[in-house]
């Protein structure tokens, strides 16, 4: 029974050492794999920033400044800099980085009053904080089972030990009495036959074997069952952890699917498709107000069971069949709808938008465009922004990539 719990043991904690170095490479393969768009999108975003604040300063200062907060902020970002007519503004990191296959350059240039402005960029592939995390990760399952392994190693040496101490003992004092036992069978074969006696020694030496045995089988029961009882509470304390994971993967999956089919099925048929991220300021979601809010959103929206909570307290709406100046119209009467509707909370609501546009676009892209919205209008204290892509400028950049 030992040996087998042993066994056992030994290809869990096998399989355990194999599950973290895969899991560390197949998480780092991934977030490679999505670097490439990812990093594209990130640097997008940090010029989209630097153009709609420097519309509105037209500063070098403006523009310094929103890089080095960006460079505060972001793990994404491996060097930046910002010239102006062959000078360097800005630079970071001061030392200047080389090339290799876990960054991707970027370049963007604007000019404003015969003065030329280049940002120079290189994006992280794999993050140094997302190597970290899940390296982390897996040094800590390897850590727990090599040091549950050295305590089992240790408590099976106490065992051992103790077993042979009590072997000994017992060993000493089978010693002791073989002389007492001798003489005492000699006087008793003086008064009794030789028959007699024979069969008085083979049973006592039956009966002190069976005692021999019961007391090793007792010890060998009181050593397994500590192992027993460990090895299945770590099993159970596995299961229900793979199990939380698994739900939680399962409702994140669920989400991404339905859009995706939804923007294929408009891909396909040639039709509009648009992500609104509305977030909604004095209205709890525990609330009843929140629950009447949500049925008269699918109805002005048309978007039966299509709405879903985001992150952050958003509310995401998908809807078909509708262009971007409809939708405009569309989500500024439902907000006054809402604040009329709901005066007593003076609820406070923005709202992002992003169209398919006749694009061949991602998801996550539209997803990305419409969260930009949203912060955006909450920045300037707006109702509603949409983010308007030029689709001839777009597919000809997709194409070209």
């Amino acid at each position: 029974m030992k040996k087998n719990l042993v066994s056992i043991y030994s290809v869990f904690a096998l399989l355990i050492y194999i599950f973290s170095v895969l899991f560390f490479c197949t998480s780092l393969y991934k977030e490679y794999s999505k670097g490439k768009e990812r990093s594209q999108e990130d640097f997008y975003f940090i010029i989209s920033r630097v153009s709609r604040e420097f519309e509105k300063t037209n500063s070098q200062a403006t523009i310094t400044s929103i890089l080095r907060d960006f460079t505060k902020s972001s793990d994404k970002i491996a060097e930046i800099n910002l010239e102006n007519n062959g000078r360097y503004l800005f630079a970071y990191p001061e030392k200047s980085l080389s090339d290799s296959k876990y960054v991707r350059n970027f370049s963007y240039s604007f000019s404003s009053m015969q003065n030329i402005y280049n940002i120079n960029a290189k994006m992280y592939l794999l993050r140094p904080s997302v190597i970290y995390h899940y390296g982390k990760i897996s040094f800590l399952l390897i850590l727990a089972v090599t040091l549950t392994t050295l305590l089992l190693i240790l408590y099976n040496g106490y065992t051992e030990e103790k077993k042979a101490k009590i072997n000994s003992s017992k060993k000493a004092e089978s010693k002791e009495d073989k002389p007492s036992s001798s003489s005492e069978e000699k006087s008793e074969a003086v008064e009794k036959p030789a028959e007699e006696a024979a069969d008085e020694g083979e049973s006592s030496d039956s009966v002190s074997s069976e005692e021999k045995e019961n007391e090793e089988a007792s010890s060998e029961n009181e050593d397994e069952s500590p192992e027993e009882s460990a090895s299945e509470n770590d099993e159970e304390d596995l299961s229900s952890e793979e199990n939380d994971d698994s739900d939680d993967k399962e409702g994140e999956v669920s989400f991404e699917k339905i859009v995706e089919e939804e923007l294929n099925n408009s891909i396909a048929n040639e039709k509009e498709f648009a992500i609104f991220v509305m977030k909604v300021i004095g209205i709890e979601q525990t609330s009843q107000e929140y629950r009447t809010m949500i049925d008269l959103l699918q109805e002005r929206m048309k978007a039966q069971g299509l709405i879903f909570e985001g992150k952050e307290n958003t509310i995401i709406i998908l809807k078909h069949d509708t262009n971007l100046d409809e939708n405009l119209a569309l989500a500024e009467n439902t907000i006054n709808e809402i604040e009329n509707t709901y005066a007593e909370n003076k609820p406070i609501c923005y709202l992002g938008i992003s169209n398919r546009n006749q694009r061949i676009v991602t998801p996550q892209r539209l997803m990305f465009e419409a969260e930009a919205a949203l912060n955006h209008a909450e920045e300037t204290e707006e109702k509603v922004i949409a983010f308007r892509a030029n689709t001839e400028q777009y597919n000809n950049f997709i194409n070209q990539q």
